[in-house]
């Protein structure tokens, strides 16, 4: 095996995503992730988080590496067992893709200013063949509140960290004989490698991925797809002291609610409807992009399990894809910039999943 990067922030972009800040200090632990090396999908990493209600997944699809050297042929890819599956520590997995610092450790997304709501992309990108921008089969576009916010972060290279312009390439390789995943970083002269020792995979395959199976398997009974930065609005809106988060999904207006209640009372935030799907919305800064449903939901969420994923995503990602099916199963599908924008193509996107089992105690 060996993979190629130009620039390790694309690596570190995705890496960073997968980060869970504990919603209380002793819940902090070590985070292992499980790294699958897919010939046609890239490279997978599952996060093996401390709550078996939830799963977080994301993707670096293979068109973002420079040169992608698999052992098993694309053709095995429909078989999930000739893929290398390999599980090292998260953070230090994170540290040594970062271990130049200055700008070669700030993520694509978090780097310079996030896409203000007016701010417009064309990216036609897929994640589990799920299109984030495809109108097809959507009600159209919605309304959301009229605040409007932009947010930006500075960063200073110092001594001899990477400048803007010189980017850190990085080399992936696997040591079977000493069970090491060996990241090799180079930036111009300068070269740094990093020996990850395998950790021992105590689940399964099947097991990694059984909520996303589940949900793949079911039906779909609505979609929304907004702008990152306005579902933050939502999230940060909410009283921290809520043992439960409310997602209401409706056909009318407003479209979605999310909703709280705390020591302060109870909070709800709604995004109202702007068009039919005979038309697009008059207002760019329209929150919900596109909404398919075709029945009204709602369901309750622990604010300990989602809170953590949503603080680190939605600051990351520039889209966000939320479906809901008949059970009450959340799919999060996050955008993630793994590289700098091109002007009219956009920056490519790697992604990320987060999903979520409701709170049956509701």
């Amino acid at each position: 095996m060996k993979l190629e990067l130009t620039d390790s922030r694309s690596l570190l972009s995705i890496l960073k995503a997968l980060h869970q800040p504990p919603a209380k200090e002793k819940d902090a632990g070590t985070i292992k992730v499980v790294c699958r090396v897919s010939p046609t999908r890239g490279l997978v990493l599952s996060a093996l988080l401390p709550h078996r209600t939830c799963q977080l997944h994301a993707a670096l699809p293979k068109s973002a590496f420079h040169s992608f050297e698999t052992d098993n042929a694309p053709d095995d890819d429909n078989d999930a067992d000739t893929d290398l599956l390999l599980c090292v520590d998260l953070d230090a997995f994170t540290e040594s893709a970062g271990i130049f610092g200055g700008t070669s450790a700030v993520p694509f997304g978090q780097g310079e200013s996030s896409l203000s709501p007016n701010d417009k992309d064309d990216d036609q990108s897929r994640f589990g063949g799920i299109n984030f921008n495809n109108p097809g089969g959507m009600a159209g576009a919605a309304g959301g509140t009229q605040h409007h916010s932009r947010y930006q972060s500075h960063y200073r290279t110092q001594g001899g960290a990477p400048t803007p312009s010189q980017s850190v390439s990085l080399v992936i390789t696997h040591d079977p004989v000493g069970s090491h995943l060996i990241l090799t970083l180079q930036n111009a002269r300068v070269k740094s490698v990093a020996r990850l020792k395998t950790l021992q995979l105590e689940t399964s395959q099947e097991d990694i991925m059984l909520l996303e199976t589940q949900f793949g398997n079911s039906d779909v009974c609505c979609k929304i797809t907004m702008k990152s930065i306005w579902l933050t609005h939502a999230i940060s809106e909410l009283d921290p002291s809520t043992d439960t988060l409310k997602i209401h999904v409706s056909p009318r207006t407003p479209h979605l609610r999310i909703s709280s209640r705390g020591l302060a009372g109870e909070t709800v935030v709604e995004y109202m409807g702007g068009s039919n799907e005979f038309g697009t919305a008059s207002d760019e800064a329209d929150a919900l992009e596109s909404v398919k449903c075709d029945q009204e939901v709602a369901y309750e969420y622990k604010y300990s399990v989602v809170q953590p994923a949503l603080k680190t995503l939605l600051v990351l990602s520039t889209r966000v894809s939320l479906r809901l099916n008949g059970e009450g199963m959340l799919s999060m599908q996050f955008m993630v910039p793994v590289s700098e924008s091109t002007g009219v193509g956009g920056a490519q996107m790697g992604y990320v999943n987060f999903v979520c089992l409701p709170d049956i105690g509701a």
